[in-house]
């Protein structure tokens, strides 16, 4: 498909995921390390139209990142707050970021 369509149109706008349509809170990784998903998780967090949304932005490799202590607490930390009606973040701004960490 790449060769049949090499550049973005309609065809490829219709495979990316339709992250304004999200309504639900959403923590989204990204991880810095590699081009794999950065652009694609920041673009996602940017697409969706709602404040309940937060964004982890850090410089390790995402499976590293995801088994550290501190990124279990925020992911432990988010439900309960959720459950209470309080919609901060585990950090101090719903816009999180543990780049350098």
């Amino acid at each position: 498909m790449i060769q049949k369509h090499p550049l973005m149109n309609e065809y490829w706008e219709d495979k990316r995921a339709k992250a304004h349509l999200i309504q639900v809170p959403a923590y989204i990784l990204a991880s810095m390390s590699t081009g794999l998903h950065a652009f694609g998780s920041t673009r996602c967090y940017e697409d969706i139209l709602h404040e309940n949304k937060w964004l982890r932005v850090n410089a390790t490799q995402e499976w590293h990142d995801l088994y550290q202590l501190e990124t279990i607490a925020d992911l432990k930390a988010l439900p309960r707050l959720l459950c209470k009606g309080n919609l901060e973040s585990p950090g101090s701004s719903p816009m999180s970021s543990t780049l350098g960490s």
